[in-house]
């Protein structure tokens, strides 16, 4: 330990001034790349939409297979009170196939478009195109329904 010389007991204002203008550039470059906590949760959000719709189509087509329903349409289930559109034992991509198996309704963060047998649900706030879930109804009792989930650009 090297001793105190006589008259300078401690650090200047100088030196203590230098530390805090480091600390805040510091801080100002590197909080806001640790913080941005909106992007992360538009992508949790983008997981657990994928999720939701991966579990309500097989709880759906399970329920099918046992009933025999595999018509290509004209074909309901009531799961949980909610009436769900079924296509070739599998929920129709449409609002009253796999938006009500799902239990999705749009929302402040979520956006649902149907176009053709393809729904797609977009959490807003993140680029077009990015942070969506589409669901590609299925073509025949062969084919299952094609669900796809896009997190990048959230």
């Amino acid at each position: 330990m090297i001793p105190a010389r006589p008259g300078q007991p401690g650090f200047t204002m100088i030196e203590l001034a230098m530390v805090v203008v480091i600390l805040g550039i510091l801080a100002a470059i590197a909080l806001p790349r640790f913080l941005d906590l909106r992007a992360d949760a538009r992508r949790e959000r983008v997981v657990d939409l994928h999720g939701e719709v991966r579990a309500a189509s097989t709880i759906a087509h399970s329920e099918a297979l046992v009933l025999g329903m595999n018509a290509a349409s004209g074909q309901y289930l009531d799961i949980n009170g909610t009436r769900v559109e079924l296509a070739y034992g599998y929920p129709a991509g449409a609002v009253g196939g796999i938006v009500a198996a799902a239990g999705l309704e749009a929302a402040a963060d979520l956006t649902i478009g149907i176009d053709d047998g393809v729904v797609t649900l977009q959490i807003r706030g993140g680029d077009v195109g990015a942070c969506t879930v589409t669901y590609s109804g299925a073509t025949d009792a062969a084919t299952p329904p094609v669900i796809t989930r896009i997190d990048t650009g959230c």
